[in-house]
């Protein structure tokens, strides 16, 4: 009985294991073996792989609305010469506002007084001349002060009378003679009307702790911005300090001091590489307050205190 069973059981077969290699090599072969079979099929694949690498990536629609608007701004005789919507244009930056785009493509002519607002703002830029005092001319006492609004309009600009004697004009830096000085205001009127026009405005300058000490003035650090101290700005230089001149030539693309110092010009430079910058550099300003309240000169966090409520 044992043995009839046996022979009427049906034999499985072996159940064997395919890999994803195997399965990917008989793919392979059963595609070449029918483009073997049908030429026409061949040539179908070949020319869709051909089309497929010619084929023009997709152009952006930030970079078609910035296309529109540029023919819509020419006129009508221009907009036939326009670059067709499926040209790439040079640079290719996808998810950016068109008004950023179009800033990098063409800087904007740079202008030191730009703006019809003339009177006081937020910001000031602060450039003094100075004159030498003493037997050799090394003490120096101010002679010229000058302020510009944000704009670059000048809002002060005086000479200033020294209270000792002068030895050195210094006239071939810094362009003051002595017939300017002669009937000029003198300095405890300059240091008041300065110290009313800057309380309680951002201060702008180069080495501007060299504008205050010549005014006997004091400025709060949080309202300073001194373009011979921003990071930013001294990379120009290596980290050392640079100089306005060259700020002004790597920033501004112009020449300054190119004989006589002008105290006018040297603050509409400054203001005009601070505005350039005044986005990141107010931004970092908040932040690093933001941080001398969360940490100590150490470095350390500061423990909270919190008020009792009853």
């Amino acid at each position: 009985a044992a043995a009839a069973a046996a022979a009427t059981t049906t034999e499985k077969p072996a159940t064997t294991t395919t890999t994803t290699g195997e399965v990917r090599k008989r793919k392979k072969k059963d595609e070449k073996e029918k483009t073997e079979v049908n030429p026409a099929a061949k040539e179908k694949t070949e020319a869709a792989h051909t089309r497929k690498k010619q084929a023009p990536p997709p152009i952006s629609s930030n970079w078609k609305k910035l296309l529109k608007k540029q023919q819509a701004s020419q006129p009508a005789s221009q907009r036939s010469e326009a670059a067709p919507a499926d040209e790439k244009p040079d640079i290719w930056f996808d998810d950016v506002d068109a008004a950023d785009i179009e800033g990098l493509q063409k800087s904007p002519t740079v202008k030191l007084v730009d703006g019809n607002v003339t009177g006081l703002t937020k910001e000031l830029a602060i450039d003094c001349e100075m004159v030498g005092t003493g037997s050799d001319g090394s003490f120096s006492m101010l002679a010229r002060c000058s302020l510009v609004n944000r704009f670059g309009h000048p809002v002060y600009d005086t000479y200033v009378r020294p209270k000792e004697a002068v030895t050195d004009y210094r006239t071939h830096v810094s362009g003051i003679e002595r017939h300017h000085i002669a009937d000029a205001p003198t300095f405890e009127q300059v240091q008041a009307e300065v110290a009313e026009l800057i309380r309680g405005r951002i201060l702008v300058g180069h080495a501007i702790e060299n504008d205050l000490k010549a005014l006997l003035l004091d400025h709060p650090n949080r309202d300073i911005r001194d373009t011979a101290k921003y990071r930013v700005l001294r990379k120009h230089s290596g980290g050392r300090t640079p100089s306005l001149k060259l700020l002004t030539r790597l920033i501004l693309g112009m020449d300054i001091q190119g004989a006589a110092h002008s105290s006018v010009e040297d603050a509409q430079a400054t203001m005009a590489i601070y505005r350039r910058h005044a986005k990141e550099w107010e931004l970092f300003v908040k932040q690093r307050r933001s941080n001398l309240k969360r940490y100590d000169e150490h470095g350390k966090a500061k423990p909270k205190f919190f008020k009792k409520r009853y």
